[in-house]
């Protein structure tokens, strides 16, 4: 990767006076998506300098978020971040998984075709819409559905919670219908690249299509879906808008499944207009740089498996 960017970035092999107005532009194109994400992190960690300058590592350390105080401890919005991503990928996967393979491989023509066309217009609803369509159709109804949970499994500790309509729960569920969509168009174009020649081979054989499933496609594109999971995983975890107007903003770590409580997102969208002093302000970058690192890291994890998937079967 490093020699890569050093052949773009090296002008000094180019002859210049080769290229043509377009070849430069695509150059100039490619330098600026180089520096794009470092120029952003720059500006995040310069804004961060203040507060961690003055909080240091407590900000790690501690559970204690109170802006009046000065006090800024993000254990628990950490944590909930990656759990409402974890929990809401897990679920995706179990519903995007068998509705790609009914698409890709149980439904032929115009059916496959319709439901492809409804899934891609599903991807495409902006998170505001879902999260405001949440608020008023779903959270009034969260209630119910809490209270019977908690009925059936309240003698495990983290379901035995006061229901609440805004709460882990409601957002999980809206985040895992974002993500089944994408799921399942990821997933569908793993299916297609099976061998066409290895799933004949299996119907030669005799086999059933619940065979061919659970015995071919799956193992082929198990580690594809491993490549999914991270792409959802950071998905989930740097939504913003549904995630501040579903979760409760309440910094705290939750009670239960049911309890409001707070992400890195919800905070800095709900907290940014608010932001009344300097180090105020400075906590709220530093936390976007927690989440672009965090972000960062699973997609360059996503990046790494999908380039070891295409070697081994190109």
């Amino acid at each position: 990767m490093f020699k890569k960017a050093q052949n773009i970035l090296s002008f000094r092999s180019v002859d210049l006076a080769n290229l043509s107005l377009f070849d430069i532009l695509l150059k100039l194109v490619a330098i600026f998506l180089i520096l794009l994400p470092v120029l952003i992190f720059i500006i995040l960690f310069i804004n961060s300098l203040p507060a961690i300058s003055k909080l240091g590592f407590s900000v790690f350390t501690t559970n204690n978020w109170d802006p009046v105080s000065d006090k800024f401890g993000v254990i628990a919005p950490l944590l909930v971040t990656v759990i409402v991503g974890v929990i809401s990928t897990v679920l995706g996967l179990m519903i995007s998984t068998p509705i790609a393979l009914f698409l890709s491989f149980y439904s032929r023509g115009k059916i496959s075709s319709f439901f492809s066309t409804v899934i891609d217009a599903l991807a495409s609803i902006p998170s505001v819409v879902l999260g405001l369509w949440a608020i008023f159709y779903v959270a009034p109804h969260i209630g119910t559905i809490e209270t019977v949970i908690k009925a059936l499994f309240g003698f495990i500790p983290f379901l035995n919670g006061n229901p609440s309509p805004f709460g882990l729960l409601t957002t999980i569920l809206i985040l895992t219908l974002m993500l089944v969509p994408i799921q399942t168009v990821l997933i569908k174009e793993l299916i297609i690249l099976v061998p066409r020649n290895l799933l004949e081979a299996g119907f030669s054989l005799g086999t059933t299509k619940y065979e061919i499933v659970t015995n071919l496609i799956l193992p082929f594109i198990g580690q594809g879906i491993v490549a999914v999971v991270f792409l959802s995983l950071a998905r989930g975890m740097e939504e913003t808008m549904a995630t501040a107007m579903l979760i409760g903003n309440r910094p705290l770590f939750p009670d239960s499944i049911f309890s409001p409580t707070a992400t890195l997102t919800s905070i800095i969208a709900n907290e940014f207009s608010e932001a009344f002093s300097k180090t105020y302000l400075s906590v709220l970058f530093e936390l976007g740089l927690i989440l672009f690192a965090l972000v960062f890291v699973t997609n360059v994890c996503a990046k790494f498996i999908l380039r070891m998937l295409y070697r081994r079967f190109r």
